[in-house]
Parts: structure tokens; sequence; C-alpha cells
């Protein structure tokens, strides 16, 4: 439609009944999007890639069938039109592009970034030659699926202090029902003394179970990853 059609398409926009932002963002318009890069970045380096699509829009011109895809290899081949060269192309621009983006972020903060998800929409726009575009830029609080979660809490743990980058790791990550030593948890409650048990039921102890009950088995935090958080919701999704 060009100038005219955008310029009345930002008209109606700005005087429908109840709009009171002060501003509008134009940017260049992405012709089409063969499939989305959700780029995990740490420390300016992408240290994992999920490959994304949804396969078609729906009449109301909204996204449907979302897809992702096991590997890059396979993003490639049923994506990109199993197109190696603008598919290396495509990847030569995301680098670059998630350079600029670290750059640009340690100059609006003293602090770095530690963890940010960077996605990118991806174009095959010719054979050998792709087209990227920055679809959004989260930092920290994004969803983790596509990436193993110790990776990035690690990275932000490291940036507290040396004391916390130095501790060692414990024995066993899953102590308890496994068999494999005792978690931090655990060795704190074997050091406390043991309270008893509440007069009337339905109350909690503290302490430790009493000697008549089973303890509690204790499922460490980071038992709940991207893969069995994927699994879970797919189950209940079915049901």
């Amino acid at each position: 439609d060009g100038q005219s059609g955008l310029a009345d398409a930002l008209l109606a926009l700005a005087t429908q009944p109840g709009y009171t932002n002060d501003c509008v963002f134009v940017q260049q318009r992405v012709h089409r999007v063969d499939l989305e890069a959700r780029c995990f970045v740490l420390n300016g380096e992408v240290v994992s890639t999920l490959f994304t699509r949804f396969a078609r829009i729906d009449n109301a011109g909204y996204v449907r069938d979302y897809e992702k895809a096991h590997s890059e290899s396979e993003a490639m081949e049923d994506w990109f039109f199993n197109d190696q060269a603008a598919w290396s192309d495509a990847m030569r621009q995301v680098e670059a592009l998630t350079r600029r983006w670290h750059h640009w972020m340690l100059a609006q903060s003293a602090e770095p970034a530690v963890s940010v998800r960077i996605d990118y929409m991806l174009e095959r726009a010719a054979p050998g030659k792709a087209d990227v575009w920055t679809g959004e830029v989260g930092e920290q609080g994004y969803s983790m699926g596509g990436i193993d979660p110790v990776l990035v809490f690690d990275a932000v743990l490291d940036t507290i202090s040396d004391e916390v980058r130095q501790r060692p790791p414990p024995p066993s990550r899953r102590g308890a029902g496994s068999g494999g030593g005792s978690t931090a948890w655990q060795q704190q409650q074997q050091q406390q003394p043991m309270a008893p048990a509440p007069a009337t039921g339905g109350g909690r102890w503290s302490g430790g179970p009493p000697a008549d009950r089973e303890p509690q088995q204790i499922v460490a935090d980071d038992a709940w990853d991207s893969s069995e958080g994927d699994s879970r919701r797919a189950a209940s999704q079915a049901a």
C-alpha cells in the first residue's frame, strides 16, 4: 500500500476511541517468515537455539499450529528448503545482530545483562540468500523451553559474588530417594533437633518427621527442567 496506506493505518489506530498512547513505533515490514530462531544468550554468546514456527495463519490473521524442530539440520531441511548457503547466511546475520544487541545493552547499563533471549525471524529470500529480523529481546524473564535452566541460573549466580562462584557443588543433586548422598537441605535438617508432632491431626511439624511416619520425598528444584515441563504440559493438554 506504500506510504499512503501506512498513513491511513496510523491515523485509524491513533484516533480510535479510548486510545491514549502518545507515540507509535513503526518498523520495516517483514513480508514472510519461514521460521523463528530463539537464541539463548549468556554473557553475550549464543549458547543454545530453539527453532520454531507457526504452520499457518487463519482467516482472522492469527498464527496457528505451533511447531518446533528437534535439531538445526531438521529446521534447515524442512523449513528452509534445505538451502545450506542460505542457512549459513542466516546464521552469520544472527551472530552479527546478537553482538550488536549485546553492545547496545552494555551502553544502557553499567552492569552487563547476563541472560537474554533474542528471537529472530528468518526468511529464505532467494537461493543462497536469507533475511533476518529481530523479533524480540527479553532479559532473563523469558520462557526457557529449549535450554537447560541450570546453565542460565549458574551463569546468573556466578555474577553475585566470588564466594558463590567458588562454592563446590553438592555431592548429589538429587539425594532424596536416589541413594546418592544427602542434599544440603537434608544435612541442615539432620543438625536440627526434632520437634514433637502436633497433638492434633492436620498440622505440620518442623525439624523432621516423627519416627512413626514415613518422611516425605524431597524433590530438588532442578527436577523441573524444560523437557519435563514440556512433557507434563503436553500430557495436560492431551487430557
